[in-house]
């Protein structure tokens, strides 16, 4: 399962979502087949009747299902995870494929990595409510191509840049810095991301620049940045929410299998889970 330590921390009803079982009774069940470990959880949530904080994953074999799941990124839901029903559990090995949801957003570029007669990278920015320009993510290395169209559309920042003094992190959950340069924000281009945030509301993923659109100002640009001041539940999730066919192009999958929707994650570490981590027994609160 995956716990943000910050998101247990500050949340008042804090959960764990359950998606295998790799010990049961003392019992090692890592040689099973996933559908039968997942028949053992599903036993387990039954038989010892677990509610809330403990979560049982949802899972699905019925391709209907996941594609109305695939419509929930509003809530928070980032894709799908999933993998073969005959599997076993391997340490150290990524059987759970993935297929996430991608939107198309503008952002304001606000700095750039590189020269800006030769940028490699874009910081982008949008406005808060109370019009102040929040970094909200990076993009991927660019394109020579579109290196040198946006090169010719980015002015030096002048003296009053909103970002003046600021450092960025050189990805999600790094400590590394970026040698940035500021430009003055004007531009707006089109990216494609996930919908993945972090705790403050920024894209996790690097953004994949679409196109630069000079016939936008930044007040067209949606002011779609703010701070989670509390996460929802589908923050706290677990790091394989279910069993399906192996995937194919783009993590479509095939073959038989299950799906499991895959909440918004901000981050955490993934820890085996036991019959043993469960309580004896949880009662229902009205």
């Amino acid at each position: 399962m995956w716990v943000h330590p910050q998101t247990a921390q500050e949340s008042a009803n804090p959960c764990a979502s359950a998606f295998d079982l790799l010990r049961l009774s003392g019992t090692d069940t890592t040689s099973w087949p996933y559908r039968r470990r997942r028949t053992a959880l599903e036993s387990v949530f039954a038989a010892r009747l677990l509610s809330a904080p403990w979560v049982l994953c949802p899972s699905t074999t019925d391709p209907d299902t996941v594609r109305e799941w695939l419509t929930w990124a509003s809530v928070g839901m980032e894709g799908v995870l999933f993998k073969r029903l005959d599997s076993v559990y391997e340490p150290a090995v990524r059987g759970w494929r993935k297929y996430k949801v991608r939107e198309t957003a503008e952002a304001i570029v606000g700095a750039i990595t590189d020269p800006v007669a030769a940028p490699s990278g874009l910081l982008l920015g949008r406005f808060n409510d109370d019009g102040r320009l929040q970094y909200t993510g990076r993009t991927t290395t660019l394109a020579r191509a579109a290196s040198s169209t946006v090169a010719g559309l980015l002015a030096p920042a002048r003296r009053g840049h909103p970002w003046t003094g600021w450092s960025f992190s050189a990805g999600w959950g790094s400590r590394e810095t970026l040698n940035v340069t500021l430009v003055e924000p004007e531009l707006v281009v089109e990216v494609g991301v996930d919908v993945a945030r972090d705790a403050s509301g920024r894209w996790r993923h690097p953004a994949r620049l679409h196109r630069a659109r000079p016939d936008l100002s930044p007040a067209n640009v949606p002011r779609g940045w703010r701070r989670q001041e509390e996460e929802p539940h589908t923050a706290l999730t677990s790091r394989g929410r279910a069993a399906c066919g192996a995937g194919g192009s783009r993590g479509r999958p095939h073959g038989r299998g299950a799906w499991s929707p895959r909440p918004w994650r901000l981050g955490g570490r993934s820890q085996r889970l036991r019959a043993g981590d469960f309580p004896s027994r949880t009662r229902a609160q009205s």
